[in-house]
């Protein structure tokens, strides 16, 4: 695995789908491990008790304090530039659990809202999670669009088992990366699937043979449009 330059500028970070912040958390811990300072500059999470959750932490000073936008589709309006954009995108329209509609349904669907926020946002990184059904329901779908946007993009599946929990609870996970990345490679090597921006993604594989990575340590939904500052501020879309 590569590391950046520990000396490099503080990697800020923006959120979407943030939930209770725990994607967010493992990736923040995960930065550190490699030896880069990350700051989240905003997160996007549109339903109230989460957004509550969010902002509690940040008032306790567990995390930093940032803006709270709550609509995904009009995150990338904001005129705030990030290095990274992190999130689990909806998966019920992508679950086995779900009526299957896949990335054409409107809550997995915000996936497309999120890549949109990243390039606006003039992201390097994006760092995504949803359930391992995505294999089948859409991922070539999700990868065709990365590379169109000009994000190469590395995967693989974890299981809570992986990890010393007592389940399965299988997860996809993908770092897409693109030349704004300012040339640092994040992680490398111990991939499920790969691919490139050239080409379309009608003839993408899903995914590659099966890989469990070698982790020391274990190591979300949208709504309508204002932003809070935790500090009682509000910001208006």
């Amino acid at each position: 695995m590569n590391h950046v330059d520990a000396h490099a500028p503080v990697l800020r970070i923006g959120s979407c789908c943030t939930g209770i912040w725990g994607l967010d958390l493992g990736v923040s811990r995960a930065l550190s491990h490699l030896g880069v300072e990350s700051e989240h500059v905003v997160l996007c999470e549109g339903e109230a008790f989460a957004a509550r959750v969010c902002a509690a932490r940040m008032e306790s000073g567990e995390v930093h304090r940032a803006p709270i936008w709550s609509d995904v589709r009009t995150l990338g309006s904001l005129g705030i530039e990030v290095d990274m954009l992190v999130g689990g995108f909806p998966c019920q329209d992508i679950s086995t659990a779900g009526k299957g509609a896949g990335l054409d349904g409107e809550r997995s669907g915000l996936f497309f809202a999120m890549l949109d926020a990243a390039v606006q946002m003039g992201c390097g990184y994006l760092f995504l999670e949803n359930v391992s059904a995505i294999a089948t329901r859409g991922l070539d779908r999700v990868l065709g669009s990365l590379a169109e946007a000009g994000f190469d993009a590395e995967w693989c599946y974890l299981r809570a088992s992986d990890v010393g929990a007592p389940h399965k609870r299988e997860r996809w996970f993908c770092l897409a990366y693109s030349q704004r990345g300012a040339g640092a490679r994040l992680s490398r090597g111990g991939v499920e699937g790969r691919r490139a921006p050239e080409g379309g993604g009608d003839d993408l594989q899903a995914s590659a043979g099966r890989y469990v990575g070698q982790l020391e340590r274990g190591l979300g939904d949208s709504g309508a449009s204002d932003m809070a500052h935790p500090d009682g501020d509000d910001w208006r879309g």
